[in-house]
């Protein structure tokens, strides 16, 4: 499965727009029009993030803030798995957030006989039973009321059987928390990710740190060489025994040390005694290894932060890539349904880059996407103003933003433009006749 739009409302400027992806997608536009906005959203749909009052248009909590991504080419099992929410071959899942410093609900669409929300909505078992019987009336195909999940069943299988009938609606029986809050809620982590590289992403803090998006990205990609999960699982297991035998051998130790110290205890109270119980079981912990990055220039290897910026924007690309490419290899060991969809969202990936490497990562996105099949699920979003990470032979992979006036007193919103050539060459080189640099860098983009 893959993204095929992000729909987003009342978030930051972007008050109602919705953004078609493809494989691969390059937003671009003059700064502060809401390029960035788009990937932060991406961002607060996959993690459980809280909104701010900031986050707001114009701050207006009145409105909630609406995240909506439609996925489409599901593979068999995907459909299967994700069941009454696969609507004309897609799954649309909403993140709402109602009010600022919550985390947002998720909710799945699905199709629903309006008939039947009384029961759904029923919160006792004899309400429940009520409209159940009441249904039955108009809908006599249906069988006897047993229980909840077998009405449930029951309705959900007349809805499948009879679409034309029913509406779009919402409802909450989806999910993309991880770890996974409800065991009874379809959750969507094991079929989509998003990876996330900001414009201020500093390399030195995201290398040393456990938890940044490149300690993340050299885990996942070190995973296709790391020995395999069984292994580990047996040394435990084997290192654990041995250490059960050790203490075993220490126990009389062990019980004469609280005899003692129950000695010494009655000293100061006749009444009181300890017992020690010692926890043995699952002590034995195994860690992944952890890197230590450095970057070699001109044979001098020098720690991440020392390093240019540069420099540690291109250990940064260089990761990723890696990443990913060991990632579709062990993907496509996989079939096609257990493979788990990646979205790589880069905000300005210039950034500190020479002109010809970007001309390089440029040819790197679009061949990890050409060389992602109906089964890889690689797709690649990314923020520009660079020339050179835009090809205009594929305008279709262009999106360009605008800011457009608003209502009296209320901020410009940002709007997703048409796009053809003219209008490229505008938001790329806005300071047309102004500089040498723009009639030399306009050699790259042919008229």
């Amino acid at each position: 499965m893959q993204i095929k739009t992000l729909h987003v409302k009342n978030f930051r400027s972007i008050v109602d727009q919705e953004l078609s992806l493809l494989r691969l997608t390059a937003l671009i536009g003059r700064n502060n029009v809401g390029k960035s906005s788009f990937l932060q959203a991406l961002r607060m749909f996959y993690e459980p993030l809280a909104c701010k009052s900031e986050h707001f248009y114009d701050r207006n909590t009145s409105d909630p803030i609406q995240i909506i991504v439609t996925y489409d080419g599901l593979s068999d099992l995907e459909s299967q798995q994700l069941g009454e929410y696969v609507v004309d071959g897609e799954v649309k899942v909403k993140k709402e957030f109602q009010t600022p410093d919550n985390k947002g609900e998720y909710y799945g669409c699905c199709l629903r006989n309006p008939a039947f929300a009384a029961f759904r909505n029923a919160k006792k078992d004899q309400e429940r039973r009520a409209a159940y019987d009441e249904l039955r009336s108009d809908y006599p195909t249906l069988a006897r009321y047993a229980n909840k999940d077998s009405a449930l069943e029951q309705l959900s299988a007349w809805e499948a059987q009879n679409p034309g009938q029913c509406s779009r609606v919402w409802d909450d029986g989806i999910d993309l928390s991880s770890p996974v809050k409800d065991a009874t809620k379809i959750n969507l982590t094991k079929f989509t990710r998003l990876i996330l590289v900001p414009a201020v992403l500093d390399a030195s803090t995201e290398v040393t740190s456990s938890k940044g998006t490149l300690a993340e990205i050299i885990a996942l990609a070190a995973e296709a060489v790391m020995p395999q999960p069984e292994r580990i699982a047996d040394l435990k297991r084997e290192t654990q025994t041995r250490y059960n035998e050790v203490l075993a051998s220490a126990s009389p130790e062990l019980s004469k040390m609280e005899s003692e110290l129950n000695t010494v205890l009655s000293r100061y109270g006749r009444n009181s005694k300890i017992k020690l119980e010692w926890d043995t079981q699952d002590v034995i912990k195994v860690k992944d290894p952890r890197p230590e990055v450095q970057i070699l220039a001109d044979k001098y290897a020098t720690s991440v932060d020392q390093a240019g910026h540069g420099s540690q924007r291109a250990l940064i690309m260089a990761l990723l890539q890696y990443r990913v490419q060991a990632q579709l290899k062990q993907e496509r060991q996989k079939s096609a349904g257990e493979r788990q969809s990646i979205l790589i969202a880069i905000e300005e990936p210039e950034l500190y880059q020479h002109p010809l490497a970007l001309h390089s990562l440029g040819q790197t996105f679009k061949q990890l996407t050409a060389d992602s099949g109906s089964g890889d699920q690689l797709q690649v979003i990314y923020t520009t103003h660079s020339p050179l990470l835009v090809d205009p032979i594929d305008l279709e992979n262009l999106r360009i933003l605008r800011k457009i006036p608003a209502e009296l007193n209320k901020p410009p919103q940002t709007e997703i433009t048409m796009v053809d050539m003219t209008q490229v060459m505008d938001h790329l080189f806005p300071e047309v006749e102004r500089t040498t640099e723009r009639k030399c860098s306009r050699r790259y983009i042919p008229s």
